[in-house]
């Protein structure tokens, strides 16, 4: 009887003090240039936590200019992190849904999706990346375009 009370008492107070007090983290924010010899560098911007035990979590942003009417596209982006054989292997996941009409009387909107693997160097954050990159807007699409680069760290403004 005693031990079920104190339970109860000890849930009782951790939900009190959760319920007052939230959770909250910080994490470090970092910002690369993805460059290649295909269009503009692409700046990158993500907030990076560490999990533990080597595992990272980035979530961030990046805007590049519509390769079609040029206005910027917005893009969420969202990954991990691992350190393997002394090389710090990023995949980010980006989208962008971008309202722009390149056809006239054309409301679809555009669907972006790239897809990037950076392999850098722990200390210098530069290196080299791959990226995959689909977009459609209904029957005009761009399938599995491959760009290779360089990654270049870069102070966040």
């Amino acid at each position: 009887m005693k031990k079920s009370r104190l339970m109860f008492l000890l849930a009782s107070c951790v939900l009190v003090i959760g319920w007052i007090s939230p959770a909250e983290s910080s994490a470090l924010e970092y910002c690369w240039n993805l460059s290649s010899s295909v269009g503009p560098a692409r700046p990158v911007r993500v907030g990076v936590l560490d999990l533990g035990n080597g595992h990272l979590t980035l979530a961030g942003q990046a805007a590049y200019p519509n390769a079609i009417t040029g206005e910027m596209m917005y893009f969420m982006a969202s990954g991990n992190a691992e350190v393997r054989n002394n090389v710090l292997e990023v995949s980010l996941h980006m989208t962008s849904r971008d309202e722009i009409s390149t056809v006239h009387g054309d409301a679809n909107p555009i669907m972006t999706t790239m897809i990037v693997h950076l392999r850098v160097d722990p200390v210098t954050l530069n290196g080299d990346y791959t990226m995959m990159f689909d977009s459609s807007k209904g029957t005009y699409q761009v399938r599995s375009a491959t760009i290779y680069g360089k990654v270049t760290s870069m102070r966040c403004n």
